[in-house]
């Protein structure tokens, strides 16, 4: 029969296989919970937090000519600071912000 979880037990679920050592399916097999359902709501909380972009368009009675810049643009997530340069890897750049910014509150 299907176990179904609170949003809380399934939080907590995700807590621990981070604190823990073993992979998702020791740590799955030792709780007896199912890998997948881990996968699952790992997937889930990824998309949940995945980041959203807006295309930025400035009215024509706003736009000034303005000179490129190739300054670098700094990121800070938590105490960290990322020097992000116009040739940045997005992949890389979202997982880096992920792994410091995980725990923090937004």
């Amino acid at each position: 029969m299907r176990r179904g979880y609170t949003a809380d037990e399934r939080e907590r679920i995700l807590a621990n296989l981070r604190a823990s050592g073993p992979g998702v399916k020791a740590f799955a097999k030792a709780g007896g919970v199912h890998a997948s359902t881990i996968y699952q709501r790992q997937s889930r909380r990824a998309r949940k937090g995945a980041m959203k972009f807006a295309r930025v368009v400035p009215r024509a009675s706003n736009v000034q000519k303005v000179e490129k810049r190739c300054e670098p643009l700094i990121v800070e997530v938590g105490a960290a600071r990322i020097r992000v340069t116009a040739s940045f890897d997005v992949t890389l750049l979202r997982a880096v912000v992920d792994a410091l910014g995980e725990g923090c509150d937004t």
